[in-house]
């Protein structure tokens, strides 16, 4: 499925956004791609199979077995990130890096020890199975951050961009469910490996 969608996305783009629009979200992609590549330099072969897709996996799937522990991280993962300039800002000689991991392990505790079992357990009971869609829906809209900077008269279609990675989702996921944590997370890293070895070899 996300190989199909990959192509309808390259007929949407050629037949659609280039004629109608003269632009091709698909060129944006490519020149994002290439400088997150080149940002990492030499680190590229490591962060973006391998810490760049745990990461991603702490966020979107671990909590899918709805553990205090695991939402706990996942939440003070994303305080993290957003209690700073980007996620791996730290400067040891400023304070507020020390501050900013401290608020971090706050809400880590306060999640992993205070929210409350029971109603967790209801809640998988329940609605386990749109909160593993929502997952999916979450992890494919985040990447349309790596389409910027957008075309405001084409915004409907950057949504349909993000398919392959939807579809992706549910993989990882079902993976995640079945089989636990780590082999959601090396199939994810070997999905992302091939773009960081074409730059590291070329």
């Amino acid at each position: 499925m996300a190989l199909s969608s990959f192509f309808i996305l390259k007929i949407i783009d050629t037949a659609i956004l280039k004629y109608f629009y003269d632009f091709s979200i698909l060129s944006q992609f490519e020149i994002n791609n290439k400088k997150t590549l080149s940002k990492f330099g030499d680190y590229a072969i490591i962060i973006i199979p391998f810490v760049g897709p745990f990461i991603e996996e702490i966020l979107f799937r671990l909590p899918l077995n709805f553990r205090q522990t695991s939402i706990g991280l996942a939440v003070a993962l994303i305080t993290y990130r957003f209690t700073g300039k980007h996620l791996f800002s730290f400067d040891p000689y400023e304070i507020y890096s020390y501050i900013r991991i401290g608020i971090a392990l706050t809400v880590f505790m306060s999640v992993s020890f205070f929210f409350p079992l029971p109603w967790l357990e209801k809640i998988k009971e329940s609605y386990f199975k749109w909160f593993f869609y929502l997952s999916a829906v979450l992890f494919a809209l985040v990447h349309i951050t790596n389409l910027a900077p957008y075309n405001h008269s084409a915004l409907f279609f950057y949504p349909l961009y993000t398919l392959p990675q939807f579809f992706m989702g549910l993989v990882i996921g079902y993976l995640r469910v079945r089989q636990g944590f780590f082999s959601g997370w090396v199939l994810h890293a070997l999905i992302n490996l091939p773009s960081a070895l074409v730059y590291f070899f070329k």
